[in-house]
């Protein structure tokens, strides 16, 4: 085998076991992020909110042909920083991406699941958990 096949098979398991790893940490953690996407979507999103945010996916997917992945990669790429600045509206329908997610069993894209870290979810719930709690309490 000469140098090069060595190399790029040695890339190649690096970055299938890279992408298994993420795979594990989504579904390690896709239950647990369903119940505090849920949660933060019914204290904060606008009655009907979902529904229409559903059916708008729904069209989109059908009328692009694009798949639930790739409209939702695109949508995190484009509002990232929103995001790092936790902006509610923002922040609501990326939790939508999520119920999507869980809703569907459809992964998010590698590209996004090779950015998620069991520290990154944590930090989300955690975050997630104390604003329902915010809202909710008296």
């Amino acid at each position: 085998m000469t140098r090069t096949c060595t190399r790029a098979l040695a890339i190649m398991i690096i970055s299938t076991s890279s992408l298994v790893i993420a795979e594990d940490v989504w579904q390690d953690y896709r239950d647990k992020v369903a119940v505090a996407v849920k949660a933060y979507v019914e204290a904060y999103a606008k009655p009907g909110e979902q529904e229409k945010w559903s059916k708008n996916l729904a069209a989109k997917i059908e009328d692009t042909g694009r798949s639930l992945s790739t409209i939702a990669l695109d949508w995190f790429f484009d509002h990232e920083s929103d995001l790092n600045q936790k902006v509610e509206e923002k922040m609501i329908k990326a939790c939508f991406f999520f119920m999507e997610f869980v809703k569907t069993n459809t992964p998010p894209s590698a590209q996004m699941r090779g950015r998620m870290t069991p520290q990154k979810f944590d930090d989300l719930i955690s975050y997630l958990e104390t604003k329902v709690s915010e809202k909710t309490s008296p």
